[in-house]
């Protein structure tokens, strides 16, 4: 097909998309009004003046595009402009979007977009492995190499398809195509022209789950916050959805979902230690604290406390750097080998103490005794055989649940309420009444007791 006819071609399968975008407004306005963005609601579409104006108008539009790739964003553009979010869930779509596709790629059936996604030496859709799509607008919006990790933290999934829009002929992004390139990104070109990456962007990230259907999140980096439509078309084809914008060199990222949000402030991030490099510094300052405060167990609130003063940050910063998503007595919970948590509801304050007890611990913090603190307990409370210790640690849970509407408790919150009440640890009875089972086993074997095993270990009730 010479110039001239592909010309006229183009011309026509324009019309035919105008004429396609009209009927479908009739349509729409006739059963679903409510589908129309509201300022065409009212028109009176079925006037023959109406009709042409809006076919050579929409025919105008799509003449601008480059390629095909380019005339799929203007329709998705225009669709987007034209109907409410909902309509892309209705079944009404499903013939105009097929239609349009047909007529776009009878102008180059050479379907371009994905003959690039598919030459990408991201892993293949294939996969049964899930993953993580990131979209980024580059002319707008720049991601360092710790920024797109930070937001790897936060996903679910590995990020193994990333996508980059911009006009890589313009002199402010030419350069970095390089760089993209080699951190794994498919760069995307786009021509000049306000809103033409997010065009682009909307256009293709609207049918990525069609080419990725392993995919089961979506990173959108733009500083344009009209990329309504986009979302709402990625959150109806059941994808988790995360909104990414950026002020100086801070980064936030929003959970479209649960409407979470996270951030990332590479000055500052470079200044914390990792999770496993802090853990030294809170045990230290757990022993310094309860040396002076003559105490075995310490407020979570006071270590963040002095891990700021001494430190500068705080535990909200390091897990908001290192582990976004978790909480600041997770660092602790996490780690039971090293520290021992104790909370008696979710409305008290949170303790912490180290698994292993300080050195000398007798002299600092126990009260002086003749006897082995195990053996003076024993013989005040006469726990003298595993009944009584089961009767024992029957009242202590008892105490924790009646606080709690749960009725469950963690076991290792019971293990502290016990020791709080009796000055020792189970372990240390068990081992006076030679029992020798550990912990958890002792308690499964003990029929007062209903023990079940969660994602952060085991809970117990009566």
């Amino acid at each position: 097909m010479d110039m001239g006819h592909r010309t006229v071609h183009q011309q026509t399968v324009h019309q035919q998309i105008g004429l396609l975008f009209y009927e479908w407004v009739v349509t729409v306005q006739k059963q679903r009004s409510q589908f129309l963005a509201e300022k065409y609601r009212t028109i009176d579409w079925e006037k023959a003046e109406t009709k042409a104006q809006f076919i050579e108008g929409f025919s105008r539009e799509l003449s601008k595009a480059v390629d095909s790739v380019d005339l799929q964003a203007k329709t998705q553009f225009l669709l987007n402009k034209i109907f409410t979010p909902d309509f892309s869930s209705s079944p009404l779509i499903s013939g105009l979007g097929d239609r349009c596709h047909q007529l776009i790629h009878s102008i180059s059936p050479t379907k371009q977009f994905a003959n690039q996604i598919n030459s990408s030496t991201q892993p293949s859709s294939t996969s049964t492995q899930r993953n993580t799509i990131l979209l980024l607008d580059a002319e707008n919006l720049w991601l360092q190499p710790e920024e797109e990790q930070f937001l790897q933290k936060v996903c679910a999934y590995p990020i193994q398809i990333k996508i980059a829009f911009a006009n890589w002929r313009h002199s402010g992004t030419a350069k970095r195509d390089v760089e993209l390139h080699s951190r794994g990104y498919q760069m995307i070109h786009v021509p000049p022209g306000k809103n033409s990456a997010d065009m682009k962007m909307t256009a293709i990230g609207s049918s990525l789950f069609l080419h990725y259907p392993t995919a089961k999140e979506v990173i959108v980096c733009s500083s344009d916050g009209d990329l309504t439509h986009l979302c709402n078309t990625l959150k109806v084809h059941g994808l988790i959805v995360y909104a990414v914008q950026k002020q100086g060199d801070r980064v936030k990222i929003k959970n479209l979902e649960t409407e979470q949000t996270k951030e990332f402030f590479a000055k500052l991030a470079a200044q914390i230690p990792s999770v496993e490099e802090s853990i030294p510094l809170l045990k230290k300052i757990i022993q310094q604290e309860q040396l002076s405060e003559q105490k075995q167990w310490i407020r979570l609130s006071s270590i963040s406390k002095k891990l700021k003063e001494e430190h500068h940050f705080s535990l909200n910063d390091l897990v908001n750097t290192h582990a976004p998503g978790k909480r600041a007595r997770d660092i602790f919970l996490d780690r039971p080998m090293v520290f021992v948590t104790h909370q008696i509801s979710e409305q008290d304050a949170i303790y912490i103490s180290l698994f292993e007890p300080v050195s000398n611990p007798t002299a600092s913090i126990a009260p002086a005794s003749s006897k082995p603190q195990a053996q003076k307990t024993l013989d005040n409370f006469k726990i003298l055989t595993k009944a009584e210790l089961e009767q024992a640690l029957t009242k202590a849970l008892k105490e924790l649940t009646n606080k709690t509407s749960t009725k469950t408790a963690h076991v290792t919150t019971l293990q502290c309420q016990f020791e709080k009440a009796y000055g020792l640890k189970v372990k240390q009875v068990l081992e006076q009444l030679n029992i020798n089972k550990k912990y958890v086993v002792f308690l499964k074997e003990c029929k007062k007791f209903k023990l079940q095993q969660t994602a952060k270990g085991w809970e117990i009730s009566l």
